[in-house]
C-alpha cells in the first residue's frame, strides 16, 4: 500500500480523535517518523516478551500504517504555502531568544512556585505558532517580574526585544501565508495522524520500558529522544536555511 492508501485507510479513526486531543508535532515529522521506524525495527526481537506482556502483535503493523498515513498528510500540508524567506532569517534569533529567557526564567522564579507554574504553561514546543505565542508570554511573565529578573542580572530590555519580534514574526507569518494565521484543514489533518502516530508509539514504548525495567541494554531501545537535541536539530536546519537565502 502507498503512504496514501495508508491515510485513506486511517482517516476515519483520525477524524474520530476529540479536538481536545490533538497534538501539534514537538519535533520535525521526519524526526518523528525515523523514531518510529527505529521502534519497530528494535522490537521485532522482542516480539515474544512483548506479547507476554500483553501487547497486541497487530500494534506492530500498526506502526508501518500509521506512519505512512502521518507522511502523507505532512506532504499534503507541505504542498500549502509556508513561510520561508525573512521568517527562516528571523527564526533562529527567536529561538536563541526564547531559550534565554526561558533559562534565565527558571533559575530567577526557582524559589516561587507560582510563577514556575505559569513558567511550565509556556510551551517549548517549537513550531511557529507557539514561537510567536512563547515569546509574548514570556515577555509578559518578565515584565511583571522584573525585580526578581534583576536580582540575577537579566538585561530587561530583552523583554521588550522579545515583544518586538514576536509581533515581526506575525506580520511575516501573516504575510507570507496571505491569511492571518487561521487553522487550516490540512494542518488539522496532519496533527491528527501525528496524534493517531504517537498514542500508538508511545504504548509500544510503554510495554518496552515495562518489560526490559532490568535489562538497561534492550530497554533503551524503548525510551524517548532528548526533545531538546531534536529541537536544536531544528533550530540548526532553520539556520542553516538561512545562510543559504
Amino acid at each position: 500500500m502507498s503512504n496514501s492508501e495508508y491515510l485513506a485507510a486511517c482517516l476515519p479513526a483520525l477524524l474520530k480523535l476529540p479536538s481536545d486531543q490533538v497534538k501539534e508535532p514537538s519535533v520535525p515529522i521526519a524526526c518523528f517518523i525515523q523514531e518510529t521506524e527505529s521502534l519497530r525495527q528494535w522490537s521485532q526481537a522482542d516480539i515474544p516478551k512483548l506479547a507476554a506482556a500483553g501487547l497486541d502483535m497487530e500494534r506492530l503493523d500498526q506502526l508501518v500504517i500509521r506512519s505512512g498515513a502521518c507522511q502523507e498528510a505532512q506532504l499534503l500540508w507541505m504542498k500549502e504555502p509556508h513561510p520561508t524567506g525573512r521568517w527562516r532569517k528571523q527564526a533562529p534569533q527567536a529561538f536563541d531568544l526564547f531559550d534565554e529567557m526561558h533559562c534565565a526564567f527558571r533559575y530567577a522564579f526557582q524559589s516561587n512556585d507560582f510563577l514556575r507554574n505559569r513558567l511550565a504553561k509556556i510551551s517549548t514546543d517549537f513550531d511557529s505558532h507557539n514561537l510567536i505565542q512563547g515569546l509574548e508570554q514570556l515577555a509578559l511573565l518578565g515584565g511583571n517580574n522584573q525585580a526578581l529578573l534583576q536580582t540575577i542580572a537579566f538585561d530587561t530590555s530583552k523583554l521588550d526585544q522579545a515583544l518586538s519580534i514576536s509581533s515581526q514574526l506575525k506580520e511575516i507569518l501573516a504575510l507570507e501565508n496571505g491569511t492571518n494565521l487561521p487553522e487550516n484543514d490540512n494542518k488539522d489533518l496532519r496533527d491528527r495522524a501525528y496524534t493517531y502516530l504517537k498514542i500508538l508509539v508511545d504504548e509500544v514504548k510503554n510495554c518496552g520500558r515495562y518489560v526490559f525495567r532490568k535489562n538497561k541494554h534492550r530497554q533503551q531501545g524503548y525510551n524517548y529522544p532528548n526533545c531538546s537535541s531534536l529541537n536544536f536539530l531544528r533550530r540548526n536546519s532553520l539556520q542553516k536555511e538561512s545562510n543559504q537565502n
